[in-house]
């Protein structure tokens, strides 16, 4: 049962606990709202560690029995990296209450961590907007380290065809100019030209290394290596995505379109 919701913090979580969570009577629950709470200034640390023990410590009550299971999940980069600047803390607290606690710890982030250090353009094919992981990121990260904790046999995950990440920025890249259920190029570049302009904070039509979140991946846009990233060289990067879906060269994405990314 996903009794989660999108960009939602452990304040969201503890207020609908009850009806999400308690009266499914589950016999085990995974938990992880570190990502959403480290955004800004919403809460510290300490706050969102009072949250996430008052939603566990609620469930214990009624079920005494029901295995709690604590998870980190991935680093963020982009503008979602500027707005998470203290992601590891709250990342580090899940750790911390996973062994005061002695509850199981699938620890996501190390593995992460790895693919954005050692491969940036990977990371990006994983995970486009910069933070939230697509299926291909989901089969080859997440899904070994679960069945891994778990002890589960190999399963097919990849039945599953569904791309969140490419469909909520569809509705806003169809959003750019003209909503009709369609993605032209020019909507495409104006979405990667807004979210450039957010990580742009001195406005001065560059990013800077304090502008963009992550030293491994701002090399890889910075393609000129003169440690600035242009706007040409931000949508290069993210130019032969559109290619990818648009195999029919039509310069148009419709929603089917997708699952060929």
């Amino acid at each position: 049962i996903n009794s989660g919701k999108g960009g939602s913090t452990s304040v969201w979580g503890g207020d609908n606990f009850d009806n999400k969570v308690i009266s499914k009577k589950p016999d085990a629950m995974f938990i992880e709202f570190a990502i959403n709470d480290s955004v800004g200034q919403r809460m510290t640390v300490a706050k969102s560690r009072g949250n996430l023990e008052g939603m566990i410590d609620r469930l214990l009550a009624v079920q005494p029995k029901c295995e709690i299971i604590l998870m980190t999940m991935n680093p963020a980069v982009d503008i979602h990296g500027l707005r998470r600047p203290n992601v590891a803390a709250y990342y580090q607290m899940y750790r911390d209450v996973a062994k005061d606690r002695d509850f199981l710890l699938i620890d996501h982030y190390p593995n992460w961590k790895k693919v954005l250090d050692e491969d940036p353009a990977r990371f990006l094919r994983y995970s486009p907007d910069g933070i939230h992981p697509v299926r291909e990121g989901t089969l080859e990260v997440v899904m070994p380290e679960i069945q891994a904790a778990l002890g589960l046999q190999e399963c097919k995950p990849e039945v599953n065809r569904s791309v969140k990440c490419w469909e909520y920025m569809f509705k806003a890249m169809d959003n750019m100019i003209e909503k009709d259920k369609k993605v032209t190029l020019k909507e495409y570049q104006k979405f990667w030209k807004s979210q450039f302009g957010k990580c742009d904070q001195n406005k001065d039509r560059s990013l800077q290394p304090d502008e963009y979140v992550s030293k491994p991946m701002f090399q890889y846009f910075d393609a000129n290596k003169d440690s600035v990233i242009s706007l040409e060289e931000y949508q290069a990067v993210y130019a032969p995505y559109f290619k990818r879906g648009d195999l029919d060269g039509d310069n148009v994405w419709v929603f089917a379109d997708l699952e060929n990314l």
